[in-house]
């Protein structure tokens, strides 16, 4: 069989008698050919285009591959799937309607009645038990001043914006927090319940935020940023510990 070989781009009916005379008369020829000694088999040939014509090739070979296997699979369903049955051997094996109705009001009877087993299990097996959330405490947080208010709220934004980022958890706890300091005045005070876990990120985030202030040399606001941190301490003793 010969593969229409001006199907490969680059291939016309000259270069196509060129491939013939050559003995490459297929995709599977090209595919197996070597690009160098393609080249120097036809005339005006580069290396780099003897070696798209390979390339083509064996993409082209692999599809006709894949053809033939889906049409062979497909032949073999149909041979399964149509077994010849004769009309008499047909209404033979067919069931009597009696012995069907008898069947379907058993299974009926079966769905509906429930088994000892089940029964004696669903006696013996205790209510579940419904599972308690991790609880919550009430956290008093209080400022004196605009440097304490403005670096706490700033800690908050960036963890927020942190947790977004890198989806984690968290990020209500965090507007729960922004929500309350927004309603009230610079050095006023709010309550908000928190989780042990989520009091202890606040914690961290707090001090990493402490460290950054330190390191940029902004005194006035890890000094400010120190005392929120200090009334967290305290909290989590009174409260964790």
């Amino acid at each position: 069989m010969t593969d229409d070989l001006q199907e490969i781009d680059g291939v016309g009916p000259s270069r196509e008698d060129d491939l013939n005379e050559a003995g490459y008369e297929t995709y599977s020829d090209l595919a197996e050919a070597d690009h160098e000694e393609l080249a120097e088999e036809i005339n005006r040939l580069s290396e780099d285009k003897a070696l798209s014509l390979v390339v083509q090739g064996q993409n082209l070979s692999d599809l006709e591959e894949a053809d033939v296997e889906e049409s062979e699979a497909e032949d073999d369903s149909e041979d399964e799937g149509t077994e010849e049955v004769e009309p008499e051997e047909a209404l033979d094996e067919l069931p009597d309607e009696d012995e069907l109705e008898e069947e379907l009001n058993d299974l009926e009877e079966d769905s509906q009645a429930p088994s000892e087993a089940d029964s004696d299990e669903s006696e013996g097996e205790p209510e579940p038990e419904e599972e308690e959330g991790e609880p919550e405490y009430e956290v008093l947080l209080d400022f004196e001043g605009t440097h304490e208010y403005d670096t706490f709220y700033h800690t908050l934004i960036e963890e927020r914006c942190a947790l977004r980022r890198t989806n984690r958890t968290g990020v209500d706890t965090y507007d729960n927090l922004l929500a309350s300091m927004r309603a009230i005045d610079v050095d006023g005070e709010f309550t908000v319940e928190m989780t042990a876990d989520e009091l202890n990120d606040l914690h961290n985030a707090v001090m990493e935020q402490r460290y950054s202030y330190q390191g940029e040399n902004l005194i006035d606001y890890m000094d400010a940023l120190r005392a929120v941190e200090t009334d967290l301490n305290e909290i989590r003793r009174d409260l964790l510990f």
